[in-house]
């Protein structure tokens, strides 16, 4: 009995890693196509990173304490003086006041407050 209950454990583990390899396939699926559809029309631009970027990461890291990801991120808007930056991150969204340029605006604001801003 006690087998059978371990055996039956362990398929519905597997089943599960293969619904979870599933999702996450459909997902980058998903995220790839946008990105790609973006990019056709022009609203996103991928850039390679480049060594000046990575250099200017470590002037932000420590200051604004950020991971090096989330600086790499504002390195990059820095560099090509992006206007607005979009974000779903609290370690940007407490950058606001410490930031002038690029604004910081969270996804969770309201439609009507980014077309505000976006119409400036």
């Amino acid at each position: 009995m006690e087998y059978s209950r371990i055996k039956q454990s362990h398929f519905k583990k597997i089943q599960s890693k293969r619904d979870d390899k599933k999702e996450a396939e459909a997902l980058n699926f998903f995220i790839l196509t946008d990105i790609e559809k973006l990019m056709r029309e022009n609203k996103l631009k991928l850039i390679k990173v480049t060594w000046n970027l990575i250099k200017n990461v470590y002037h932000l890291i420590f200051p604004l304490n950020l991971y090096a990801s989330d600086a790499l991120h504002l390195s990059t808007a820095l560099h090509y003086k992006t206007k607005i930056m979009f974000v779903d991150d609290f370690h940007f969204t407490r950058l606001k006041d410490k930031i002038k340029k690029p604004k910081i605006l969270s996804i969770t604001e309201s439609k009507k407050n980014i077309q505000k801003i976006l119409s400036k």
